[in-house]
């Protein structure tokens, strides 16, 4: 039997509050996951590494600690060569992915997000002759702690929420990822308060503001939910 899945077209507020409520309570590895939250952000809290040295620590925290390589370790040995590709050209890549507006009022153009996928095409063979070139999970973890407004996250389950799990990773994707994603939230910001109230401020804050922004919020009832359809709750 298939298992049901929580999609943006059947997702109901009670559910959403849940599901965040299931993110915080769980873990990733050993690592409860707001606290793993907390050290994404402390890890760009000065934006996009100054050095080759710092943005190769980026890119590998992503890659690893965050999911980024998307249960493909050996893909991590790329990550001194996409640091490269990115510091050659750092002042064109903090440009765009900090400049870039949040998605509720643009989606971003197929030009930056072809500009800022580029480091992150690299092939990578397995022991079994299969071949991943498109790291788009690793890319767009790392867009998002550039710039959480206006880059969504994109993983195999926000795959599932948002019915893309038949496309290939591909800028393409995203793309269509962004339009889905600012139209589900646009017609959803009367959960925020109760989204919010459900998170208790789980990430911290900062002089105030919440750690965790609405994007990663969203972020967080996606996973949860799926959490809740693998346990078939």
């Amino acid at each position: 039997m298939s298992r049901k899945v929580t999609t943006y077209q059947t997702v109901t507020r009670d559910r959403a509050c849940l599901a965040v409520k299931v993110y915080n309570e769980g873990l990733y590895g050993c690592v409860k996951n707001p606290d793993l939250d907390k050290r994404a952000h402390d890890m760009f809290a000065e934006g996009l590494g100054s050095t080759l040295g710092k943005i190769e620590r980026q890119v590998t925290f992503i890659g690893d600690d965050y999911g980024g390589v998307a249960g493909r370790p050996a893909a991590l040995k790329l990550a001194p060569d996409i640091a490269r590709d990115i510091f050659q050209n750092r002042e064109e890549y903090d440009r765009i992915s900090s400049g870039a507006l949040p998605i509720l009022s643009q989606v971003d153009d197929r030009t930056a997000i072809e500009t800022l996928y580029r480091p992150f095409v690299k092939p990578l063979i397995d022991k079994n002759g299969r071949e991943t070139s498109n790291w788009l999970v690793w890319a767009a973890k790392f867009w998002h702690h550039l710039n959480p407004p206006a880059f969504p996250i994109e993983d195999s389950r926000v795959d599932d929420f948002f019915l893309l799990s038949n496309d290939s990773a591909s800028v393409e994707k995203y793309m269509k990822l962004g339009n889905r994603f600012k139209s589900f939230v646009l017609s959803h910001q009367d959960w925020l308060p109760y989204l919010r109230q459900a998170d208790g401020g789980a990430d911290g804050e900062v002089d105030g503001v919440p750690l965790c922004s609405d994007n990663k919020l969203w972020d967080k009832m996606i996973y949860g939910l799926g959490d809740l359809d693998r346990a078939g709750k």
